[in-house]
């Protein structure tokens, strides 16, 4: 059987025993959910799009009463909430109520008790049917306290409820092109509690910027999700703590901000598994029970966090789980029968998944069938221990070269976004499988805290039973390196015999991964449009650019490229907005040269 295995991890990979050097083909090639996005929907998962048939039906909201039926807010210029009144019957019998309308910006709902309570911009409400017809006729505002202004990105997230209070989360005011208002209103960027009785509130932690997703755990602890932006180099998932600070930075100076930051539970870097990470629900059941399933406006589908505590503190593993849904997807529930429903969102702009519809409901059944993927990743005090959903391929598991591990770190600036700092690759020194090869330890020279550990598994891993794995790369958050947790490694046993001879030399463009993590997010490779212009083709021709409020023609000569990252305000592009942030300080002068030579490339 082994031999079996080993001929078919050769077979796709042309010339590679005859003469590795010259291989065309090697087992860390880039392809969708190794090193790249997914764009298949998850084999394991039964999927079905319930959407109704109303316009502009943008899921800001989802939450069940005790009877099953699903209250559902809209983000939509009408302000409606609707009850569907049976989730479970076939779509083409679903009985939608519109329960209210008017709302400014609804971004949550949440029922409790039976009764609903949706929270407005500048306010929590509930939603009373006091004659009992279907219908909300009295909107009760439970708080209105906290300050809000005209500006468009002063978002009001949640609400959760725990223990009779409730908790929401308020973004901090932009600027066009993402950079954070100055000066900002009271207690921007916080997450508050909300008493109900009194209206009053409190903040609980500070340092936060774009908190789209309020999650609860089954332990009861709280988390909330958030976005690239100034002071946040990568998209995040913090641990909801009383009194941390997270770091978003902004004038006049919260109380909080002179603490020490407190870590992120996950770091989800932009572009690669992440973009605008929104609400995710924790798994109830199942192989998955208690991994966070979370959506993303932009990077779109569904990505797959095993948290576990190190001390007391959260840190996680997260994988990509699914793409290729009706719709980005902005929150997430599970009904009392397991199933996942979806709720997506979208909006012009980078406030989408290009191709997807804008809205929508969907829905998932786990377990579907099974596949061979990553489970879970646990830190040890000398490396990480992978699990499996299936046995390893016993050669395969034994043979180290197919396990690659990068680490890097963020430095936080008031720039938007940041890059990858202290990048290392690091050394495996040794793979050591369980006995049943459902785990294998993989032992790391020079992990480092409060790093991210990728991993990436060669494209052909295989399980025993012959099943290519679903997909390869892996995102650790290593706050902290257990110390009680050594592993032991072992000898490879007499009768595996290795896989040998693998190529794992790349000649990819070095302005790729520059692209990957800067620019992909507006700027396609295939001539479709985006946010910004396409790469492709862009490099040495003519364009109209708008500068000084006037349209000039200008040859997109390297000059006119470098003029484009460092002052992007200056010579906007004719039919795009100028909401690009200014990239330059979060670049080396390599990879500003990287990646024009890059996009000079695309030209050819």
């Amino acid at each position: 059987m082994y031999k079996t295995i080993l001929l078919s991890l050769f077979s796709l990979i042309p010339g590679i025993m005859a003469d590795p050097v010259n291989a065309t083909s090697h087992v860390f090639d880039r392809s969708p959910g190794f090193g790249e996005k997914l764009l298949s929907i998850n084999p394991s998962i039964d999927y079905q799009d319930i959407s109704p048939n109303i316009s502009k039906f943008r899921v800001s909201g989802f939450d069940f009463f005790s009877d099953g039926r699903l209250a559902i807010s809209l983000w939509d210029a009408k302000g409606r909430v609707y009850i569907l009144e049976n989730p479970l019957a076939p779509q083409e019998e679903h009985k939608y109520i519109k329960y209210a309308e008017g709302l400014h910006e609804a971004l949550g709902i949440k029922v409790v008790d039976d009764q609903v309570y949706v929270l407005q911009k500048s306010e929590l409400t509930r939603l009373d049917d006091t004659d009992k017809d279907g219908v909300a006729d009295e909107y009760v505002c439970i708080s209105n306290k906290w300050d809000v202004t005209t500006n468009f990105h002063e978002f009001s997230f949640g609400p959760l409820y725990k223990d009779g209070k409730f908790y929401i989360a308020l973004a901090v005011a932009v600027n066009p092109g993402g950079v954070t208002t100055n000066p900002q209103t009271k207690d921007r960027g916080t997450i508050i509690e909300i008493d109900p009785k009194s209206g009053d509130y409190r903040v609980v932690l500070a340092g936060l910027r774009t908190p789209n997703g309020l999650m609860i755990n089954a332990a009861g602890d709280m988390f909330v999700a958030d976005n690239q932006g100034d002071y946040l180099p990568a998209n995040k998932i913090m641990h909801i703590k009383e009194g941390a600070f997270y770091n978003h930075t902004y004038s006049p100076k919260h109380a909080f901000a002179d603490k020490e930051v407190t870590q992120p539970a996950a770091w989800l870097q932009q572009n690669e598994i992440a973009n605008s990470p929104t609400q995710g629900s924790f798994v109830p059941h199942g192989i998955y029970k208690d991994q966070l399933l979370i959506g993303d406006i932009h990077h779109g589908g569904l990505k797959r966090i095993f948290f576990e505590k190190i001390d007391g503190e959260y840190q996680s593993a997260a994988f990509r789980f699914t793409q290729n849904l009706r719709a980005s997807i902005n929150r997430t529930i599970f009904d009392k029968d397991n199933y996942l429903y979806l709720g997506g969102c979208g909006m012009g702009g980078n406030w989408a998944t290009e191709g997807l519809k804008h809205d929508g409901i969907m829905r998932v059944k786990l377990y579907d069938q099974s596949i061979f993927e990553m489970l879970a990743i646990r830190a040890k005090s000398n490396g990480i221990e992978i699990e499996f959903t299936e046995p390893v391929a016993e050669n395969i598991a034994w043979t180290k070269s197919l396990y690659r591990i990068n680490q890097w770190t963020y430095k936080p600036t008031r720039n938007y976004g940041g890059p990858k700092i202290d990048k290392q690759q690091l050394e495996v020194l040794s793979v050591t499988p369980s006995q049943d090869l459902k785990k294998v330890f993989v032992e790391i020279a020079g992990m480092k805290e409060k790093h991210v550990i990728n991993l990436r598994l060669a494209n052909n891993f295989a399980s025993k039973s012959g099943a290519q794995l679903f997909t390869g790369d892996a995102y650790y958050t290593l706050n902290k390196i257990p110390q009680n947790k050594v592993m032991i490694a072992k000898s490879v046993p007499s009768h595996v015999e290795l896989i040998s001879n693998v190529f794992t030399s790349s000649n990819e463009h070095p302005g790729a991964e520059v692209y990957r993590a800067l620019c992909m997010s507006c700027h396609s490779l295939d001539g479709s449009k985006l946010v910004g212009p396409t790469f492709k083709g862009l490099a040495k021709s003519m364009r109209t650019v708008i500068k000084n409020g006037k349209e000039e023609k200008v040859h997109a000569d390297r000059a006119y490229l470098r003029r484009s990252i460092t002052k992007p305000a200056e010579e906007v592009a004719k039919g795009y907005q100028p909401i690009m942030p200014t990239l330059a300080p979060n670049m080396s002068k390599k990879q500003l040269t990287d990646v024009i030579d890059y996009m000079e490339s695309l030209a050819k």
